[in-house]
């Protein structure tokens, strides 16, 4: 805790709820507003033309304010591949020549630099369009002491940056993603200028940060996410139910659940897939409804929307495991720290900073990214042994009580925070 009256401009590039990141703001300022006399002002986004009103929140000791940014809804359905022995070996080749060619002190400065910047910025998908005037206004009209980056990568961050660095308000940035996104080119040059660089996870840190990287992991009210909170479930039926809390979206791979599903189901298993979240993509949804219907468990996939902290409480204790065969570049993956406080075992790929979140073999398990087979077999596992999935869930609550509560999630980010506006001019 501070005494400092300090003001925060935070930019996501996320929107005011419905995803893991979301939901970490909300829970992060909420803390840190309880403890400071600090202003937050949050960008978030909004596809609604007509949201443009800011919004002030006394909270705790602290202020908020949450400013809309508007993006275009692009619904479109991503493209998922699964990753060939010959794309990993060509991605390891491009990293190389990214590493040892194009960053190389010399080859930059005399060469590839001029050319970087001169290229233009990749367009991302729900990219803020006002991002650089709003940005411009919002510094005018406060005295901001440090701006946060929660993303970086598109000309939207670009433009935020840009306006922080031309006013000398430092910046920071903080990666949700698993950490080779570090590495990349846009990134990289977004954050070189950067007073501090942290991230969710440290799993998987580029050896040229390992020194300066911070690790400020992920949090959650541990208070609210316990099964004594939740209301009685008068309702459970003799079928078990498999939760997935995430956007409905291809990156985070309802589709392959639903094949477990289907897998599960003619060996004689048979469960309720429960899928909660934004839906991204409608044409997505429609994919995996006649998915279900044609592998013949259209009944028991559940599509249950977005859901409020409380609902999805309510469906953790409904549910016997959590789920999460994700293909995101997942920095930790919240809800698996969720459904362990919920004494809920979890079953994940193994991408990004995921095998940071589950203990594999005591609080949950971790299988290989797009290994169908494998996944379904420890679904099989749990789901046929009641005794297991208590002592996992016990020793997850623990897990998670230990390392994730959300007071210490709120103390290394002032932490972090003071840090770059105390020494400004040196990179940590």
């Amino acid at each position: 805790m501070t005494t400092l009256n300090i003001t925060i401009l935070r930019f996501a590039h996320a929107f005011d709820s419905g995803g893991g990141t979301e939901t970490y703001i909300e829970d992060l300022d909420r803390m840190l507003l309880a403890n400071n006399s600090w202003t937050i002002i949050r960008m978030y986004l909004t596809y609604d033309k007509n949201t443009k009103s800011q919004q002030h929140e006394i909270i705790g000791k602290g202020n908020l304010i949450k400013v809309p940014l508007y993006a275009e809804n692009p619904d479109k359905l991503e493209l998922m591949n699964i990753e060939s022995k010959y794309d990993v070996l060509k991605n390891r080749l491009k990293n190389l020549f990214r590493d040892q060619i194009i960053y190389n002190p010399l080859l930059y400065s005399v060469f590839f630099q001029s050319i970087i910047q001169k290229r233009p910025i990749p367009k991302r998908i729900n990219e803020a369009l006002n991002a650089k005037e709003l940005a411009t206004e919002l510094m005018s009209e406060h005295k901001i002491d440090l701006v946060v980056m929660h993303y970086a990568s598109g000309s939207d961050s670009a433009a935020v940056i840009e306006a922080a660095i031309q006013r000398d308000i430092p910046y920071v940035f903080i990666n949700h993603f698993s950490n080779d996104c570090l590495n990349s080119v846009s990134v990289r040059e977004q954050t070189k200028k950067a007073a501090g660089i942290g991230g969710v996870s440290k799993v998987g840190v580029p050896k040229r940060l390992r020194n300066t990287f911070y690790n400020i992991s992920d949090g959650i009210d541990i208070n609210i996410f316990k099964n004594t909170s939740s209301k009685p479930n008068n309702d459970k039926k003799d079928t078990p139910i498999i939760l997935l809390p995430a956007r409905i979206t291809p990156s985070k791979g309802q589709h392959d659940l639903i094949r477990v599903c289907a897998n599960l189901r003619n060996e004689g298993v048979r469960c309720q897939i429960a899928l909660a979240g934004r839906a991204d993509s409608e044409s997505y949804i429609k994919k995996l409804k006649n998915m279900a219907n044609k592998l013949g468990v259209g009944q028991d996939v559940l599509f249950l929307g977005l859901l409020s902290s409380d609902q999805l409480r309510e469906w953790y204790d409904k549910s016997s495991i959590m789920a999460f065969p994700t293909y995101h570049n997942e920095g930790l993956g919240r809800v698996l720290i969720e459904a362990q406080a919920m004494k809920v075992p979890p079953v994940s790929y193994i991408i990004g900073g995921t095998p940071e979140a589950i203990i594999h073999g005591k609080t949950g398990f971790l299988v290989k990214k797009g290994d169908i087979s494998d996944f379904a077999a420890r679904l099989k596992e749990l789901l046929n042994d009641a005794n297991k999935r208590r002592h996992m869930g016990e020793a997850g609550r623990e897990f998670v009580v230990r390392q994730f509560s959300l007071q210490a999630l709120a103390i290394r980010h002032e932490k972090f925070y003071l840090k770059a506006i105390s020494k400004v001019s040196r990179k940590f």
